[in-house]
């Protein structure tokens, strides 16, 4: 049961940055620095503080990807956010 519910809290905190980082019919992805600024706001009301911790510190450790368009066939590429980079800079909260 405790890891069900560690489980739901995680995948949350997950869907809600794919959902804001995603494509919509109803609007445009918004940034990997939007998301990751929304979810810490959202710290302790709608995501458990734990998992937005841990989640925010994988961002420093370079592992959740920003999502760019490739330059041969128009397909979005995943890119790792280098901690060096200025998208990076930007993106920490």
């Amino acid at each position: 049961m405790v890891v069900e519910m560690a489980m739901e809290s995680i995948f949350a905190v997950v869907d809600a940055y794919d959902s804001m980082t995603s494509d919509r019919s109803y609007r445009r992805a918004g940034s990997h620095a939007s998301a990751l600024r929304e979810t810490k706001r959202n710290s302790g009301t709608q995501f458990d503080p734990q998992v937005v911790e841990a989640f925010l510190a994988t961002n420093i450790k370079d592992l959740v990807r920003d999502e760019t368009p490739a330059k041969d066939n128009g397909e979005p590429a995943p890119e790792l956010v280098s901690a060096g980079s200025a998208a990076a800079e930007e993106s920490h909260v």
